[in-house]
């Protein structure tokens, strides 16, 4: 099996790291979970839908902030995946001399983004499992607004 060289740089990368951010959440769900089911406290089939938990406590916040986690992924490995298969293997599309640089910027431009999108993701998670006080809540959200801008510059750009 041959070894993989992953750029860690790369947008795609940035996708694997959102991946990674949320299945971390879905550990700490399973872990809660199993304690609760291994101790007696609660029934294997006891448990409703994670999203409804009370936000009270540090549980039913790490599983609001994975429900966002989820619904974000699918929209952002979506954007970044598809630019990425867009842009191709390096070379730029029309004109080689009044694009050459368009590509490569293009690249770097897409990677910025992708990442400052999941350092938004994590801060906003923070937050979100911190506390409900409305400065934090307030917080949460710039954080969710600045993946949006993200998001939507990708597109933008894009275009």
């Amino acid at each position: 099996m041959p070894n993989l060289v992953i750029d860690w740089n790369s947008a795609p990368a940035a996708v694997l790291a959102f991946t990674g951010w949320t299945l971390l959440h879905t550990l700490f769900i399973l872990g809660h979970r199993s304690v609760l089911i291994n101790t007696g406290k609660m029934k294997a089939n006891g448990f409703g839908p994670s999203r409804h938990e009370p936000q009270t406590t540090l549980y039913g916040r790490v599983c609001a902030s994975h429900a966002n986690c989820v619904e974000n992924l699918t929209i952002f490995a979506s954007i970044v995946l598809a630019l990425t298969l867009m842009m191709g293997d390096g070379s730029s599309r029309g004109d080689s001399s009044a694009n050459a640089t368009t590509k490569e910027d293009g690249v770097d431009f897409l990677a910025t983004l992708a990442w400052r999108t999941v350092y938004l993701r994590v801060g906003q998670s923070v937050m979100h499992c911190y506390s409900t006080s409305e400065t934090v809540v307030t917080i949460r959200f710039l954080f969710f607004v600045g993946q949006l801008y993200c998001l939507g510059t990708m597109l933008y750009r894009a275009m």
